[in-house]
Protein backbone atom coordinates (compact mmCIF):
# COMPACT_ATOMS: atom_id res chain seq x y z
CA UNK A 1 0.00 0.00 0.00
CA UNK A 2 1.35 3.52 -0.54
CA UNK A 3 1.59 5.94 2.40
CA UNK A 4 1.46 9.79 2.15
CA UNK A 5 4.94 9.86 2.09
CA UNK A 6 5.01 8.50 -1.07
CA UNK A 7 6.58 5.10 0.08
CA UNK A 8 4.67 1.51 -0.58
CA UNK A 9 5.35 -1.07 1.84
CA UNK A 10 3.83 -4.57 2.35
CA UNK A 11 6.29 -6.56 0.36
CA UNK A 12 9.91 -6.80 0.76
CA UNK A 13 11.63 -3.65 0.49
CA UNK A 14 10.10 -0.27 0.47
CA UNK A 15 10.45 1.70 -2.53
CA UNK A 16 8.57 5.01 -3.38
CA UNK A 17 6.54 5.09 -6.03
CA UNK A 18 5.21 7.80 -8.48
CA UNK A 19 8.74 9.61 -8.87
CA UNK A 20 11.19 9.72 -12.10
CA UNK A 21 13.73 6.89 -11.70
CA UNK A 22 17.81 8.44 -11.90
CA UNK A 23 20.64 6.80 -14.03
CA UNK A 24 22.33 5.69 -10.89
CA UNK A 25 19.12 3.99 -9.60
CA UNK A 26 18.58 1.40 -12.54
CA UNK A 27 19.76 -1.37 -10.34
CA UNK A 28 16.91 -0.85 -8.40
CA UNK A 29 14.59 -1.26 -11.13
CA UNK A 30 12.30 -4.18 -11.06
CA UNK A 31 12.87 -7.34 -12.48
CA UNK A 32 9.67 -6.48 -15.02
CA UNK A 33 6.67 -4.87 -14.54
CA UNK A 34 4.46 -6.31 -11.72
CA UNK A 35 7.27 -7.19 -9.71
CA UNK A 36 6.75 -8.36 -5.71
CA UNK A 37 8.54 -9.04 -2.75
CA UNK A 38 12.07 -9.28 -1.59
CA UNK A 39 13.29 -10.18 -5.25
CA UNK A 40 11.48 -7.53 -7.06
CA UNK A 41 14.73 -5.91 -7.84
CA UNK A 42 16.56 -8.84 -9.09
CA UNK A 43 18.28 -8.27 -12.76
CA UNK A 44 18.90 -11.37 -14.26
CA UNK A 45 20.34 -10.74 -17.90
CA UNK A 46 19.56 -7.64 -18.41
CA UNK A 47 21.64 -5.32 -20.50
CA UNK A 48 23.31 -8.86 -21.89
CA UNK A 49 23.24 -10.74 -24.69
CA UNK A 50 19.97 -13.06 -25.98
CA UNK A 51 20.99 -16.36 -26.12
CA UNK A 52 18.64 -18.84 -28.12
CA UNK A 53 18.09 -22.70 -26.67
CA UNK A 54 17.99 -24.29 -30.26
CA UNK A 55 17.78 -28.00 -29.55
CA UNK A 56 15.67 -30.37 -26.76
CA UNK A 57 19.05 -32.00 -26.18
CA UNK A 58 20.33 -32.37 -22.34
CA UNK A 59 23.53 -30.90 -23.00
CA UNK A 60 25.78 -29.67 -25.41
CA UNK A 61 26.21 -26.24 -27.57
CA UNK A 62 22.31 -25.28 -28.26
CA UNK A 63 21.10 -26.71 -25.55
CA UNK A 64 19.01 -25.38 -21.86
CA UNK A 65 21.98 -27.17 -19.92
CA UNK A 66 24.58 -25.37 -22.13
CA UNK A 67 22.44 -21.73 -21.88
CA UNK A 68 22.14 -22.29 -17.87
CA UNK A 69 25.04 -23.96 -16.17
CA UNK A 70 27.84 -23.59 -18.98
CA UNK A 71 27.70 -19.82 -19.74
CA UNK A 72 28.04 -17.19 -16.71
CA UNK A 73 27.99 -13.72 -19.13
CA UNK A 74 24.58 -12.04 -18.53
CA UNK A 75 22.11 -13.25 -20.92
CA UNK A 76 18.58 -13.26 -21.91
CA UNK A 77 17.81 -17.00 -22.65
CA UNK A 78 14.81 -17.68 -25.06
CA UNK A 79 13.77 -20.61 -27.13
CA UNK A 80 13.48 -21.39 -30.37
CA UNK A 81 11.74 -24.75 -30.10
CA UNK A 82 9.48 -25.98 -27.72
CA UNK A 83 8.76 -29.68 -26.27
CA UNK A 84 10.01 -31.94 -23.20
CA UNK A 85 13.60 -31.60 -22.12
CA UNK A 86 14.77 -35.24 -20.35
CA UNK A 87 17.31 -34.00 -18.20
CA UNK A 88 19.72 -36.79 -16.47
CA UNK A 89 21.00 -34.76 -13.87
CA UNK A 90 20.26 -31.26 -12.57
CA UNK A 91 21.27 -27.91 -14.01
CA UNK A 92 22.86 -25.60 -11.54
CA UNK A 93 22.21 -22.06 -13.17
CA UNK A 94 24.77 -19.22 -13.02
CA UNK A 95 24.13 -15.84 -12.22
CA UNK A 96 23.09 -12.58 -14.20
CA UNK A 97 20.12 -14.61 -16.28
CA UNK A 98 16.66 -14.08 -17.24
CA UNK A 99 15.15 -17.60 -18.45
CA UNK A 100 12.21 -16.91 -20.49
CA UNK A 101 10.23 -20.38 -21.23
CA UNK A 102 7.37 -18.18 -22.33
CA UNK A 103 9.61 -17.44 -25.00
CA UNK A 104 9.45 -21.39 -26.57
CA UNK A 105 6.52 -22.04 -29.11
CA UNK A 106 4.00 -24.32 -27.76
CA UNK A 107 5.94 -24.11 -24.01
CA UNK A 108 8.40 -26.19 -23.30
CA UNK A 109 9.05 -28.77 -20.15
CA UNK A 110 11.70 -30.14 -18.13
CA UNK A 111 11.76 -33.40 -16.74
CA UNK A 112 14.08 -35.76 -15.02
CA UNK A 113 15.79 -32.99 -12.40
CA UNK A 114 15.87 -29.82 -10.91
CA UNK A 115 16.47 -26.51 -12.08
CA UNK A 116 18.65 -25.28 -9.43
CA UNK A 117 19.95 -21.62 -8.72
CA UNK A 118 23.60 -21.54 -7.53
CA UNK A 119 24.75 -17.62 -7.81
CA UNK A 120 22.93 -14.30 -7.90
CA UNK A 121 20.70 -11.93 -10.37
CA UNK A 122 18.18 -14.87 -11.64
CA UNK A 123 14.28 -14.77 -12.77
CA UNK A 124 12.96 -17.80 -13.93
CA UNK A 125 9.33 -16.95 -15.76
CA UNK A 126 7.65 -19.43 -17.18
CA UNK A 127 8.69 -22.81 -17.35
CA UNK A 128 7.24 -25.77 -16.68
CA UNK A 129 8.99 -28.49 -14.70
CA UNK A 130 7.76 -32.00 -13.63
CA UNK A 131 10.71 -34.13 -12.47
CA UNK A 132 9.26 -37.26 -12.36
CA UNK A 133 10.28 -41.04 -11.08
CA UNK A 134 11.49 -42.34 -14.58
CA UNK A 135 14.94 -43.98 -14.24
CA UNK A 136 18.39 -42.39 -15.10
CA UNK A 137 17.46 -38.68 -13.78
CA UNK A 138 19.09 -36.71 -10.86
CA UNK A 139 19.26 -38.04 -7.74
CA UNK A 140 15.90 -38.89 -5.75
CA UNK A 141 17.21 -37.28 -2.75
CA UNK A 142 17.32 -34.12 -4.16
CA UNK A 143 14.95 -34.56 -6.95
CA UNK A 144 12.92 -31.29 -6.85
CA UNK A 145 11.35 -28.93 -9.09
CA UNK A 146 13.14 -25.35 -8.46
CA UNK A 147 15.58 -25.25 -6.25
CA UNK A 148 17.40 -22.01 -5.07
CA UNK A 149 20.42 -21.52 -3.00
CA UNK A 150 23.64 -24.25 -2.62
CA UNK A 151 25.69 -23.93 1.25
CA UNK A 152 29.05 -22.15 0.24
CA UNK A 153 27.35 -19.61 -2.24
CA UNK A 154 25.87 -16.16 -2.13
CA UNK A 155 22.80 -16.65 -3.80
CA UNK A 156 20.98 -12.98 -3.83
CA UNK A 157 17.94 -11.30 -6.19
CA UNK A 158 16.20 -14.19 -7.29
CA UNK A 159 12.50 -14.19 -9.08
CA UNK A 160 10.86 -17.44 -9.53
CA UNK A 161 7.70 -16.08 -11.60
CA UNK A 162 4.76 -17.77 -13.52
CA UNK A 163 5.58 -21.22 -13.68
CA UNK A 164 4.45 -24.61 -13.28
CA UNK A 165 6.21 -26.78 -11.25
CA UNK A 166 4.73 -31.13 -10.50
CA UNK A 167 5.41 -33.83 -9.67
CA UNK A 168 8.65 -33.73 -7.93
CA UNK A 169 10.31 -36.33 -6.03
CA UNK A 170 11.51 -34.04 -3.46
CA UNK A 171 10.02 -30.76 -2.75
CA UNK A 172 8.50 -28.53 -5.63
CA UNK A 173 10.41 -26.01 -4.67
CA UNK A 174 13.01 -24.96 -1.98
CA UNK A 175 15.86 -22.59 -0.31
CA UNK A 176 18.47 -24.09 1.34
CA UNK A 177 21.67 -22.85 2.12
CA UNK A 178 21.16 -19.20 3.07
CA UNK A 179 19.95 -17.47 -0.08
CA UNK A 180 18.66 -13.82 0.23
CA UNK A 181 16.26 -11.49 -1.30
CA UNK A 182 14.26 -14.40 -3.02
CA UNK A 183 10.55 -13.78 -4.51
CA UNK A 184 8.48 -17.12 -5.59
CA UNK A 185 5.19 -15.31 -7.01
CA UNK A 186 2.55 -16.45 -9.49
CA UNK A 187 3.18 -19.95 -9.63
CA UNK A 188 1.29 -22.94 -9.58
CA UNK A 189 2.88 -25.70 -7.28
CA UNK A 190 0.97 -28.97 -7.45
CA UNK A 191 1.13 -32.53 -7.06
CA UNK A 192 4.45 -33.71 -5.66
CA UNK A 193 4.70 -37.18 -5.83
CA UNK A 194 3.94 -39.38 -2.62
CA UNK A 195 4.25 -43.32 -3.41
CA UNK A 196 7.52 -43.11 -5.60
CA UNK A 197 11.30 -43.71 -5.47
CA UNK A 198 12.83 -41.08 -2.55
CA UNK A 199 14.87 -42.92 -0.17
CA UNK A 200 12.76 -41.85 2.78
CA UNK A 201 9.69 -43.30 1.23
CA UNK A 202 6.63 -41.58 0.91
CA UNK A 203 7.97 -37.72 0.55
CA UNK A 204 4.78 -35.63 -1.14
CA UNK A 205 6.31 -32.42 -0.29
CA UNK A 206 5.57 -28.49 -1.13
CA UNK A 207 7.52 -25.69 -0.58
CA UNK A 208 10.38 -25.09 1.71
CA UNK A 209 12.05 -22.61 3.13
CA UNK A 210 15.12 -23.99 4.46
CA UNK A 211 17.55 -22.86 7.48
CA UNK A 212 18.92 -19.60 7.10
CA UNK A 213 16.98 -18.44 4.31
CA UNK A 214 16.47 -14.43 4.46
CA UNK A 215 14.03 -11.81 2.99
CA UNK A 216 11.90 -14.74 1.55
CA UNK A 217 8.30 -14.03 -0.51
CA UNK A 218 5.49 -16.33 -1.33
CA UNK A 219 3.04 -14.16 -3.15
CA UNK A 220 -0.17 -15.18 -5.07
CA UNK A 221 1.14 -18.56 -5.61
CA UNK A 222 -1.20 -21.98 -5.91
CA UNK A 223 0.03 -24.75 -3.93
CA UNK A 224 -2.33 -28.18 -4.60
CA UNK A 225 -2.26 -31.79 -4.43
CA UNK A 226 0.76 -32.04 -1.73
CA UNK A 227 0.91 -33.68 1.65
CA UNK A 228 3.51 -31.40 3.50
CA UNK A 229 5.37 -28.46 3.53
CA UNK A 230 2.97 -26.36 2.14
CA UNK A 231 4.51 -24.63 3.04
CA UNK A 232 7.78 -25.16 6.00
CA UNK A 233 9.62 -22.26 7.18
CA UNK A 234 12.66 -23.69 9.16
CA UNK A 235 14.33 -22.70 11.93
CA UNK A 236 16.42 -19.28 11.39
CA UNK A 237 15.05 -18.41 8.81
CA UNK A 238 14.22 -14.68 8.66
CA UNK A 239 12.04 -12.35 7.37
CA UNK A 240 9.50 -14.13 5.75
CA UNK A 241 6.26 -13.40 3.48
CA UNK A 242 3.24 -15.64 2.89
CA UNK A 243 1.01 -13.45 0.84
CA UNK A 244 -2.35 -13.92 -0.66
CA UNK A 245 -1.41 -17.63 -1.52
CA UNK A 246 -4.21 -20.68 -2.26
CA UNK A 247 -2.99 -23.90 -0.01
CA UNK A 248 -5.83 -26.67 -1.37
CA UNK A 249 -6.38 -30.14 -0.47
CA UNK A 250 -3.05 -30.44 1.33
CA UNK A 251 -2.49 -33.44 4.03
CA UNK A 252 -1.78 -33.49 7.67
CA UNK A 253 -0.69 -29.65 7.62
CA UNK A 254 -1.00 -26.37 5.75
CA UNK A 255 1.68 -23.73 6.46
CA UNK A 256 4.04 -25.06 9.36
CA UNK A 257 6.72 -22.42 11.06
CA UNK A 258 9.57 -24.23 12.98
CA UNK A 259 10.49 -22.91 16.71
CA UNK A 260 13.53 -20.90 16.40
CA UNK A 261 14.36 -17.11 15.52
CA UNK A 262 12.20 -16.79 12.15
CA UNK A 263 10.10 -13.57 11.67
CA UNK A 264 7.18 -14.45 9.41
Amino acid sequence: MASESGWETGLGRNHRIGRSIKKDECSNMLAFKGAKGFGAQAQGGRGGEVVKVTNLNDSGEGSLRWALEDLDQKRIVVFDVGGQIDLKDQIEINGNVTLAGQTAPGGVTVTGGRLRVVDSDVIIRGMHVRPGDEAGGDDPGNRDGIAVGKRGQTVDNVMIDSNSISWSVDELASTWGAPSNVTFSNNIMAEALQNSIHPKGDHSMGLLIGDNSKNISVVGNLIANTEFRNATIKDDAKQIEFINNVVSNYGPNGLAIHEGTTRT
